[in-house]
């Protein structure tokens, strides 16, 4: 099966931001637990709805560079703490899920770089 370079560099990108929204998830809803807080009170600190809070918990939406800086803040954590892979126990680690992100990113660069 032939693949169009573009149409692949779009797979690649949508992968990318697959495993990023799976990140951001998982790690907005540890964060928001570990300080005890409820969607109800991390929506309200952020001035978001809880409803928008919920849907971002669950990947349905993505929040602005804005309202992520927002996030971080209330939860008192740095904007990429919530983008970085955690460990079971909530450590940050740079393990072979983030290190297959960064080939990928660094792959469709690389295609991009040789389309232009």
């Amino acid at each position: 099966m032939n693949i169009n370079p573009r149409e692949q560099n779009r797979r690649g990108i949508r992968g990318i931001m697959t495993d990023i929204d799976e990140i951001l998830k998982t790690n907005i809803k540890y964060f928001r637990e570990k300080a005890g807080l409820s969607q109800q009170d991390l929506a309200e600190k952020c001035r978001i709805s809880t409803s928008f809070l919920a849907s971002i918990e669950i990947g349905r939406k993505r929040p602005s560079l804005a309202t992520l800086s927002e996030i971080a803040h209330a939860l008192d954590v740095q904007p990429y703490q919530l983008l970085k892979p955690l460990s079971e126990d909530g450590k940050e680690i740079l393990d072979r899920y983030s290190l297959e992100v960064t080939k990928r990113m660094s792959q469709v660069m690389e295609d991009v770089k040789k389309q232009l």
